[in-house]
C-alpha cells in the first residue's frame, strides 16, 4: 500500500467515476490484457479493496483495468448495466453485475441470488459469491492454458459452471485467494508458516540484492551477505504476477533501506500468501471443471 493525496487537482486522470466507489467497503476485481509475451501463460489478474494505480501489474505495456464489485450511490448515475434494478443493500451500494450473467448462473447452479454480501451457497449466493467464483477461475492453470491465445488478445472472459457442486466450489477457492492477496488470512498470523529471519544484523537490503540460493533443499533469500531468510520455495519465489516476480520486486524497491521488524513479518507474510496460492491453484477442481465442461 502507498499513500497518497487523492485530489482530482494534483492527479492526472484521476478516474474519480469509478474510483470513487472505492472509498467505501468494497472490492475490486483488476485485469489487464496479457501484454508480456516472454510471461507463457496470463497473470495479468490481481484484487483490491482501496483506489488502485494503473500501473499495478509493473507493465509499461499496457494500464490496468478496475471493476469494482459494488456501486454505492452518487450524484450521477454511475450504474454500467441498465435496467438491473438490484435491491439496494449496504448503505445503498447495489452490484455491479449484469442481470443476463446473474440469472443465466442462477440457472446453471440452482441457486436464488441475493444482491448484497455472501449467500450460504446452499440455497442463494451473492456478489462476493460471484467475485469469489471469477477470482478463481481466473486462477486456474488450466484455464490460462487453454485460452493462452485468446488471452493475447483480449480480456478474460468468465465461462459458466458445469453445476452447483463445481461453482461452489471454485468460488470457495477464489474466496481463500481474496484473502490471501489482501493479507487478510488467518494463515498468514501463524509464524510457524513465516520463512525463518534469524541471523542478526542490520537488516539492509544492501545494492546488488535479494539473491536467492537453493541448496540441500532449502531455499534462502539474500538481502546482504549475512542475513537471509530461509525457507522459501522456488516456485514461491518465481511466482509472478503480472510483470511483478514478487519476492524479488518487493525487496529491489527497498534497497539501501533496513528493514524494520514490521517489514520482515509483512514479507514474512507475502511469502506465505504465495505458497498458498501456489497450492490452491493445483486444487483439483480447477481442472475438473474444464473436463466436466468439455464432456457435455
Amino acid at each position: 500500500n502507498k499513500y497518497l493525496f487523492y485530489e482530482s487537482l494534483l492527479i492526472d486522470r484521476s478516474r474519480e467515476q469509478i474510483m470513487v466507489h472505492l472509498k467505501h467497503d468494497n472490492y475490486a476485481l483488476i485485469g489487464m490484457r496479457h501484454y508480456a509475451y516472454n510471461i507463457d501463460l496470463y497473470n495479468y489478474v490481481f484484487i483490491s479493496n482501496n483506489i488502485v494505480d494503473s500501473r499495478v501489474f509493473i507493465s509499461n505495456k499496457g494500464a490496468a483495468s478496475v471493476f469494482p464489485l459494488y456501486l454505492y450511490p452518487t450524484e450521477k448515475k454511475q450504474d454500467l448495466f441498465e435496467h438491473t434494478n438490484w435491491t439496494a443493500g449496504k448503505d445503498g451500494r447495489i452490484p455491479n453485475l449484469d442481470r443476463g450473467f446473474v440469472e443465466e448462473l442462477a440457472g446453471k447452479t440452482g441457486l436464488r441470488f441475493v444482491s448484497d454480501g455472501c449467500g450460504d451457497l446452499e440455497k442463494d449466493f451473492g456478489p462476493e459469491d460471484v467475485l469469489g467464483y471469477i477470482y478463481g477461475i481466473f486462477h486456474s492453470p488450466e484455464y490460462r492454458k487453454r485460452y493462452a491465445e485468446f488471452l493475447k488478445m483480449d480480456f478474460p472472459r468468465v465461462p459458466m459452471p458445469p453445476d452447483k457442486e463445481i461453482f461452489v466450489k471454485i468460488c470457495e477457492i477464489g474466496q481463500e485467494l481474496i484473502k490471501l492477496h489482501l493479507l487478510e488470512a488467518k494463515i498468514l498470523e501463524d509464524e510457524k508458516q513465516w520463512p525463518r529471519f534469524g541471523v542478526k544484523g542490520d537488516g539492509v537490503v544492501e545494492k546488488g540484492y535479494p539473491k536467492y540460493v537453493f541448496k540441500d533443499n532449502v531455499g534462502r533469500v539474500y538481502i546482504n551477505k549475512e542475513q537471509y531468510f530461509e525457507g522459501v520455495e522456488p516456485e514461491v519465489w518465481e511466482f509472478n504476477i503480472g510483470g511483478y516476480q514478487v519476492c524479488e520486486k518487493w525487496l529491489k524497491d527497498r534497497r539501501e533501506r533496513p528493514l524494520s521488524y514490521d517489514d520482515q513479518n509483512h514479507y514474512q507474510k507475502i511469502v506465505v500468501a504465495l505458497r498458498e496460492t501456489g497450492r490452491l491453484m493445483k486444487e483439483k477442481c480447477l481442472f475438473e471443471f474444464f473436463e466436466k465442461n468439455l464432456n457435455k
